[in-house]
């Protein structure tokens, strides 16, 4: 049998800031007396790897120590042919860049505080987001559980993430905002929503299943993760609408 819990420790995350604290946090954990093994990614992608990894050998508690990119690669790791074990729980402790998912669902920003977390029974159902998509000639699908963006956010993040990757923390996000403003061009799109085409050029398009968004911000709707229901909005719209997964999947999650 497996130890209790599988952590999936990005140490690069926040610059490095994650690889610097995991001696402290694993301390923190031995002091809990929590049972706990831990792999450490070596690139992209890694964290789906070692996801799906600790499912196969019986894991049923995922812990993310890292930022929003390391706890969406566990996300999509925990989907296993379209669905989630409803034994599965999801645990985060923060560390990288980009709070948002932490804050949506309560994890308080301390690291031993959320350690001490883990030991709790409470966990609360989060939904799910799916999205298809091409690249590059190939289709693809991710899940998302907290916020999905194109266009200027999309480009945003990919400025984040080539640029700005020595600083930790919020900072990094606007200071991509204020660069993408000068190159970034709209674009014209097709969105179906609700039964409705719609046809724009448009700034972003945001599809939020939390109450924030990169850079701290709040999400059109005060949504809670676990309402069944996604909100979608474009810079080019006037109107901000509602409209249910097309494809719905929720995920236990540790609070």
């Amino acid at each position: 049998m497996p130890t209790e819990i599988e952590l999936i420790v990005s140490p690069v995350a926040g610059a490095g800031a994650v690889g610097k604290k995991w001696p402290r946090i694993q301390k923190a954990l031995w002091k809990e007396r929590l049972d706990f093994a831990a792999d450490l990614t070596e690139g992209v992608g890694h964290a789906t790897e070692l996801a799906r990894q600790a499912l196969a050998d019986g894991y049923k508690t995922l812990v993310a120590f890292g930022g929003h990119g390391t706890i969406n690669e566990v996300v999509n790791g925990l989907v296993v042919e379209g669905r989630v074990d409803p034994e599965v729980v999801l645990g985060v402790i923060p560390g990288g860049a980009g709070e948002d998912f932490r804050r949506t669902i309560g994890i308080p920003a301390d690291c031993r505080e959320a350690c001490r977390r883990l030991k709790g029974h409470e966990t609360g159902l989060i939904d799910l987001g799916q999205m298809e998509y091409t690249m590059e000639g190939r289709q693809g699908r991710r899940y998302f559980a907290n916020f999905a963006g194109l266009g200027f956010d999309a480009a945003v993040v990919e400025r984040t993430r080539r640029s700005w990757k020595a600083l930790s923390g919020t900072i990094p996000y606007p200071m991509s905002i204020v660069t993408t403003l000068v190159t970034y061009r709209n674009k014209d799109v097709r969105i179906l929503l609700d039964g409705e085409e719609l046809r724009q050029r448009v700034n972003a398009i945001m599809v939020c299943n939390g109450r924030y968004i990169p850079g701290g911000c709040t999400s059109p709707l005060m949504l809670t993760p676990a309402m069944g229901s996604l909100t979608s909005s474009s810079s080019a719209m006037s109107a901000r609408r509602s409209f249910s997964s097309p494809c719905p999947r929720s995920i236990k999650a540790h609070t």
